[in-house]
């Protein structure tokens, strides 16, 4: 899918992580593609997938910016063609892991775009200051939803049943399962790594530290997300700071994929060069 560019996916072993990447955009003549070849200095586009996603989930837009820029996409562990041998699914490993890859392969600064899953990784590395990010496009992004509002709207929208408040105290579901128990959790699912990724992802909510992010951020969000409602979106929006928010009408949970064009546009002017604050809505 990334022929068009004439890039083909390769490996790196990053700690305990075999990761399958792309890495393409301009380089200087006689350039070999590493890290060492005089790319231009701007930052990298670093791409990072959803659940159930991998890099493929951008090969539109990776193919189109990779004209002007040099971008990055790659597999997450357990997703696509990436694996590790570690035991770790948290999102602050997944996060660890991403700033590895960037210095492995000579990216110490990047534009991170980042969607639902990733879009979580990318608020913890936002979150802890992370030298790699130069800004922030969170796609969708997870991590700020309350528990039980999301388990509501998921059982309307995919099991079309109104069960109506949801309480889910400590001990009540899988999400609360506790570190000493989760051996057993792990043989109940046979240890498949997207799902315990996936639980991590729920018992993980960045609500009360989004403030604290200070790079440059949008936020892209599908008006009829049947996963994350727009309060996420208004949410991320009120509390990252300058943070400035864009709504796809009649996209879902991927409008990277429905409506690329739109994503394309904002995703092609680097944040950091951006008026602060404000909200824009998408057609």
């Amino acid at each position: 899918m990334f022929s068009a560019v004439g890039a083909e996916p390769r490996q790196i072993r990053v700690g305990s992580s075999v990761l399958r990447f792309v890495d393409v955009g301009p380089r200087r003549p006689g350039g070999d593609g590493g890290p060492e070849d005089g790319r231009e200095t701007a930052p990298a586009l670093l791409f990072v997938h959803g659940f159930g996603g991998s890099m493929g989930d951008f090969a539109p837009l990776v193919i189109r910016l990779s004209e002007t820029r040099r971008v990055l996409a790659l597999d997450l562990p357990g997703f696509g063609d990436s694996a590790t041998d570690g035991e770790d699914t948290s999102i602050e490993f997944l996060a660890t892991l991403l700033e590895d890859f960037a210095r492995a392969v000579g990216a110490p600064r990047a534009d991170l775009v980042c969607h639902s899953l990733g879009g979580q990784v990318c608020l913890a590395l936002g979150i802890r200051g992370s030298r790699l990010v130069e800004s922030l496009t969170l796609i969708d992004a997870a991590g700020v939803y309350g528990r039980s509002s999301f388990v509501e709207r998921a059982s309307k929208t995919f099991a079309h049943v109104n069960i109506g408040e949801v309480v889910t105290a400590p001990g009540r579901s899988a999400l609360d399962v506790p570190e000493g128990d989760r051996a057993i959790f792990r043989r109940l699912v046979s240890d498949d790594r997207a799902t315990l990724t996936a639980l991590e992802s729920f018992r993980t909510d960045y609500r009360g530290q989004v403030q604290r992010i200070e790079t440059p951020t949008r936020i892209i969000w599908g008006a009829d997300d049947p996963v994350f409602s727009l309060e996420s979106a208004f949410f991320l929006a009120e509390n990252i700071p300058g943070a400035r928010l864009y709504i796809v009408e009649g996209a879902g949970h991927t409008p990277q994929l429905s409506h690329a064009d739109i994503v394309l546009r904002w995703i092609a002017e680097r944040a950091a060069e951006e008026p602060d604050g404000g909200q824009d809505g998408g057609t």
